[in-house]
């Protein structure tokens, strides 16, 4: 597996030897990173600890919620960024077929692998992890799950998007986008960060 950053939230509330290992892993939306998901992590762990309505079976469960950011966003930049020119990016090419692969190897390499830092008698159900995908994520856990039934216990879909699979025209999708692409998502993106623009949305809402 390449090199990247990821984050790992454990729920320790349960200490019980028999303790069944849920994985779970937040796939967070282009352009940010596992951090978007931190919110989301220790707000899914509150919820179960929270549930006075757990059957036996769910009061041995120990939920260990994953996210990873994918080669080329978040923690995983190369060390010096010009985009696309620096010596750090030379002949790097990000797809959504390098995130799969990258994806694949974490569930299996890191997921799934045999357990260190929880008790060596806990167990992961089924050797499956449950996938929650936001916008790219969702599009990324749709294929990976497509494609490798086995290692997904179920799939959760949030603001999906299918830009990855348009087929536009002068444009696989592969990073970094070819000029004339690259010129029309960064008027897009710098006109959604505007400071008017958001001004405008919050007064709005």
């Amino acid at each position: 597996v390449a090199s990247h950053a990821s984050d790992i939230i454990i729920d320790a509330a349960n200490n019980d030897d028999d303790v069944e290992v849920v994985p779970i892993l937040l796939l967070n939306g282009f352009g940010v990173g596992s951090f978007h998901q931190h919110s989301l992590m220790r707000q899914i762990l509150l919820q179960n600890d929270n549930d006075d309505e757990k059957d036996e079976k769910k009061q041995k469960q120990q939920y260990v919620i994953y996210g990873i950011d994918y080669l080329g966003q978040g923690k995983s930049w190369p060390e010096s960024c010009n985009d696309g020119n620096s010596n750090d990016e030379l002949n790097l090419g990000y797809s959504a077929d390098m995130w799969l692969d990258q994806l694949k190897g974490f569930i299996e390499e890191v997921i799934l692998a045999p357990p260190t830092s929880l008790s060596s008698s806990s167990s992961t159900s089924n050797k499956k992890v449950h996938l929650v995908g936001n916008s790219v994520g969702g599009y990324l856990s749709t294929i990976l799950t497509n494609r490798h039934p086995h290692l997904i216990s179920s799939l959760t879909l949030l603001n999906a998007t299918p830009v990855w699979g348009l087929n536009l025209p002068g444009w696989d999708g592969k990073l970094p986008a070819p000029p004339l692409p690259k010129i029309v998502g960064r008027a897009l993106f710098d006109t959604i960060r505007n400071v008017d623009i958001i001004d405008k949305y919050l007064e709005a809402a």
